[in-house]
């Protein structure tokens, strides 16, 4: 009971907000491969942070607050797994091939938003998009 007295005054004074996103969205699994091919070639650019956070806010329908926490979550869980593999199994079960595609496009997207793509960031992409079915020609015809 306290618990729910303590979220409620948390809510209305706009303070201790609970996070938006758990492990289990699709959206940070996806944002988790956002950070991880934006940071693929040793460096991220202010290019590559706009250009992520563009593509999260129109593609998500989501305001600047919650694209920067969902960026924030995904930041944390690329940095706590092992490999792709995980978040590529949770795209796989959310989206249909159209949408595994879309976020193909997306992290092509963020790659070259520094102008160009590092083979690093391109090796990741490949490795994605083996992972979510999606055709060499595809990755390269799709667009977020």
């Amino acid at each position: 009971m306290f618990e729910s007295i303590r979220a409620l005054a948390a809510a209305l004074t706009g303070g201790g907000a609970a996070p938006d996103f758990d492990d289990t969205d699709y959206r940070v699994a996806a944002a988790a491969m956002f950070v991880h091919v934006a940071e693929a070639d040793g460096h991220v650019v202010e290019a590559e942070r706009q250009r992520m956070r563009a593509l999260v806010s129109s593609r998500f329908g989501l305001d600047a607050a919650a694209t920067a926490r969902l960026l924030a979550q995904g930041e944390r869980s690329e940095h706590e797994a092992a490999d792709p593999f995980q978040f590529a199994s949770a795209l796989r079960r959310a989206l249909d091939p159209e949408g595994r595609r879309k976020i193909v496009a997306m992290l092509r997207d963020i790659a070259g938003a520094d102008g160009e793509t590092h083979e690093f960031e391109d090796d990741y992409i490949s490795r994605v998009a083996e992972l979510l079915d999606v055709a060499g020609e595809e990755t390269r015809q799709a667009r977020p």
